[in-house]
């Protein structure tokens, strides 16, 4: 699956990152334990979206995010 956002979008980490990857994981909360327990920059909430899952992110080093979801 493919979308596609405004450039401004808070979607992106670094303003120079063009894309963001978002994967598919079953226990969001221990995929997202991991990182932050070796002191990832981790975002604090998760954000639900009806009928798509629950969503969080980690920023890499250099201000790229990753996010990672738990379908619906």
């Amino acid at each position: 699956m493919f979308a596609a956002f405004a450039s401004g979008t808070g979607h992106f980490g670094s303003c120079s990152q063009g894309s963001v990857l978002d994967l598919r994981v079953r226990d969001l909360d221990a995929a997202l334990a991991r990182p932050r327990a070796e002191g990832a920059d981790v975002d604090e909430g998760t954000q639900d979206v009806e009928g798509v899952g629950r969503f969080g992110r980690v920023t890499g080093p250099e201000g790229n995010r990753v996010g990672l979801r738990r379908p619906a």
